[in-house]
C-alpha cells in the first residue's frame, strides 16, 4: 500500500485528483479543512477523526455499481477489528452507532479510475460538534486513538475493501443487508426532484433498496434516504 500521511489537507479526495499516483495509494488526514459530502455538501471533518481516500484505479465495469457499499462493509469490519465497535448500515454509504452517524463515504469518478473518501468520527472533537450536529453525529469512542491504532484502521479498510471485491456480490449484499437498520423502517427517498414515501422492504443482491409505496413495490439503486 503506497501510503501518503498527512496532518492536514483540504481534501484527501482533492489531493488524489491533483497528482498521478499508483493504483492502491491512500491519503491519511487527522483533519480536513474542506471535507466533502453526498449531493455537494461539506463534510464536517475535524480533529478527533480519521479522513482518508483510496485510489482505485481503472476498477472493473461489473464492479463499478457495487464500490461503495462494498467499501461500507469494509469500514464495518476494520471498526469492529481496530477499536471493538459493531456500527450499523444506513443505505447506502453512512454507518451509525447509537443511532448516531460516525462515518461517511463518497466515491467520485476520475480519469484516472475511482476515489473513495472515508471519513470516521473516532472520537469526539476537541472542540465538540456544532449545535446543528450535537443530535446527529456521534463518535466511536471516549478514547484518542493512538497513532498506532489509526494505521492499522486505515490499512484493515483498504486491504479489506480489495479483498472482498473478489467475492460474489450476492455475498457480499448479504452481509451489507444483515448490518443494515433501515429494512422495515419508514422512510422518505429522495432521488433529484422526486420524492418516495414509504416502507423499506428490503436491500437486494444488487444492493438496491426496495421501497413499498402506495403505488407498490419499487426499486433504487441511489438516492437519499431519510427514516421517519
Amino acid at each position: 500500500m503506497n501510503l501518503i500521511r498527512l496532518q492536514t489537507v483540504d481534501s484527501t479526495n482533492e489531493y488524489l485528483k491533483k497528482g498521478a499516483f499508483p493504483d492502491g495509494t491512500v491519503v491519511f488526514s487527522d483533519e480536513q479543512t474542506a471535507g466533502k459530502g453526498s449531493n455537494g455538501r461539506s463534510f464536517l471533518s475535524p480533529s478527533g477523526g480519521i479522513y482518508f481516500s483510496i485510489l482505485f484505479s481503472e476498477p472493473k465495469r461489473e464492479v463499478l455499481p457495487y464500490i461503495t457499499p462494498v467499501a461500507a462493509v469494509a469500514v464495518r469490519r476494520a471498526l469492529a477489528s481496530v477499536f471493538n465497535a459493531r456500527p450499523e448500515i444506513k443505505w447506502v454509504n453512512d454507518l451509525y452507532l447509537s443511532g448516531k452517524k460516525i462515518c461517511g463515504i463518497l466515491c467520485e469518478n476520475v480519469s484516472s479510475g475511482v476515489i473513495i473518501g472515508i471519513g470516521v468520527n473516532v472520537s469526539r472533537p476537541k472542540e465538540g460538534f456544532p449545535p446543528e450536529l450535537r443530535d446527529i453525529a456521534g463518535y466511536v469512542s471516549e478514547k484518542s486513538p493512538t497513532e498506532e491504532e489509526k494505521l492499522t484502521f486505515v490499512q484493515t479498510v483498504s486491504e479489506t475493501f480489495f479483498s472482498l471485491l473478489s467475492l460474489p456480490h450476492s455475498v457480499l449484499a448479504k452481509e451489507y443487508r444483515s448490518h443494515s437498520f433501515v429494512i422495515g423502517k419508514k422512510a422518505v427517498l429522495t432521488r433529484g426532484d422526486e420524492t418516495f414515501c414509504g416502507v423499506v422492504k428490503d436491500i437486494d443482491e444488487e444492493f438496491r433498496l426496495i421501497l413499498t409505496t402506495e403505488k407498490g413495490d419499487e426499486t433504487f439503486f441511489s438516492g437519499t434516504l431519510r427514516l421517519i
